[in-house]
């Protein structure tokens, strides 16, 4: 029990790395205080972290990984907000942390009912969520992941006809499409592991049930010569 629960603790300590990793390479991507036009060549893969987290995860607990990787991301990179106001910031946060809680548990129920392609289910789901975040009161453009290609003039020359979805749809296909690769992979090698393991421990079951029953026959067959040799004094 104890191994089980020390397990635990060390899979949520890596998830919560892997979480706090896909926020940075979010904030990196665009511009920011230490790469001042941003590095746009991580976008194409800075979903993969939060990803693997999310098809290792309960759907319980992508709620609160939801919730990190939201409030931490969006403070990361919008963390001028607190220039005009202590509380602008901290409402961004908080509202941007509610969406990828919601974000979260829609990319988990696609790993769940679409086992076989849930990488494109969730991409759409992703594309879905950048264009709806920009509607209504509360629409915010900035964050949204094609915008972080700005400096790749060749790159977005697409935006002409699809617009800055487009843009966003190329840059983060990848990082669906390898995450999936990677989990597949990764619960294969699981898999095997524990065939392997299970495997073992049947023979060594075998081997002890042999042991026992040739140690059982041995004890018979020195009754049986007991009994003889205790007969023969008796004649």
């Amino acid at each position: 029990m104890s191994n089980d629960k020390n397990n635990w603790i060390v899979s949520q300590i890596k998830h919560l790395g892997l979480v706090i990793t896909g926020a940075v390479l979010f904030a990196a991507s665009f511009p920011n205080p230490v790469f001042i036009k941003g590095l746009p060549f991580l976008t194409w893969f800075s979903l993969i972290p939060i990803l693997i987290v999310i098809y290792r995860s309960k759907l319980i607990t992508c709620i609160l990984w939801g919730a990190i990787y939201g409030f931490l991301s969006y403070a990361l990179f919008n963390y001028w907000l607190g220039n005009f106001h202590p509380l602008a910031g901290t409402i961004t946060y908080t509202i941007y942390s509610i969406y990828l809680v919601i974000v979260f548990v829609l990319l988990k129920l696609a790993c769940i009912f679409f086992p076989k392609r849930a990488y494109l289910v969730q991409w759409v789901i992703w594309l879905t969520y950048e264009y709806l975040r920009t509607l209504g009161f509360l629409g915010y453009s900035y964050g949204v992941t094609g915008y972080s290609q700005w400096q790749m003039i060749p790159l977005i020359q697409i935006a002409s006809i699809t617009g800055v979805w487009g843009v966003s749809a190329l840059i983060t296909f990848p990082s669906f499409w390898l995450a999936g690769v990677l989990h597949k992979y990764f619960s294969q090698r699981r898999r095997d592991a524990e065939n392997a393991e299970k495997e073992k421990k049947e023979k060594l079951k075998k081997e002890t049930q042999i042991n026992k029953t040739e140690k059982t026959s041995e004890a018979q067959k020195a009754s049986l010569r007991s009994l003889r040799s205790l007969r023969l004094c008796e004649k």
